[in-house]
């Protein structure tokens, strides 16, 4: 699928679910599932935002019809049932509302998809929706208080934050996520994943090119957290490996090789 083909589809799930007036609990799980299905372990967690933000605000300058009207140019026919299928999907997550079966009708009408087929493939059931890839419990905890309390006020921002003004909520990315644009022109991102303990470290320069690793403070969090801070104005790719001496000073180093995480050893 195209990327302008996957905005459409997460479009087209916020429409279906917000036409009757607000998205229930059980629209916002479905919902975050099928984002997760859509945009895979390879999307860029931080583009979400962003993402979501330009289908909300097309839905809201367009109105419906107008909306609707452009889904064929973005949706491609051999695509279209399975794309209206999955959206209708999540909307049945409480009962398909009268005001979202008008809206699907439209939607199938335009796309030149049988209505009734759908909705005869989906009836009040979700569970034909893939579940986001990962299904660790990273539930907040002390520790995750203190990574928001220590980077926050040094310009660290949360980019989940609209997508939660808007009522939408997105599993995946830890307990936590943060992220930060240092004067060198890099993106960092912080992610605290306490399933396992562990604090994702991410830099990425603007060419998208990133170095991506795992951290294990084993009860030094403070001082790994204090290393970040220190480092966040500089950091590059270019110097990323004295940055990684400074982190094994006061943490585990891991990086991932293929589907294995391996420790980077101290040098000798």
């Amino acid at each position: 699928m195209t990327q302008r083909s996957i905005e459409a589809e997460i479009g087209l799930c916020i429409l279906f679910s917000a036409v009757d007036g607000e998205i229930s609990d059980k629209e916002l799980g479905a919902l975050s599932n099928r984002v997760g299905h859509l945009l895979g372990d390879d999307f860029d967690v931080m583009r979400l935002p962003a993402l979501l933000d330009g289908e909300l605000g097309s839905i809201s300058e367009q109105g419906v019809d107008g909306y609707v009207a452009k889904l064929p140019s973005r949706i491609p026919t051999e695509h279209r049932f399975e794309a209206v299928r999955a959206a209708c999907a999540v909307a049945c997550a409480d009962g398909l509302a009268p005001e979202e079966e008008e809206v699907v009708r439209q939607v199938c009408g335009v796309l030149d998809v049988d209505a009734d087929d759908v909705i005869d493939a989906v009836g009040a059931r979700n569970d034909t929706i893939a579940a986001a890839g990962d299904t660790h419990d990273d539930e907040p905890n002390a520790e995750t208080k203190l990574i928001a309390d220590t980077l926050v006020p040094r310009g660290w921002v949360d980019p989940m934050q609209s997508l939660r003004d808007a009522g939408i909520s997105v599993s995946g990315f830890g307990a936590l996520a943060l992220q930060y644009e240092s004067p060198k022109g890099h993106l960092l991102r912080v992610e605290h994943h306490t399933c396992d303990g562990s604090i994702h470290f991410h830099v990425t320069d603007d060419s998208d090119g990133g170095s991506d690793l795992v951290l294990f403070p084993d009860g030094r969090a403070k001082d790994v957290l204090a290393a970040i801070v220190a480092m966040q104005d500089e950091v590059t790719l270019e110097s990323i490996e004295a940055q990684i001496v400074k982190l094994q000073a006061v943490s585990r180093v891991c990086i991932f090789n293929g589907e294995s995480l391996v420790e980077i050893q101290k040098p000798s």
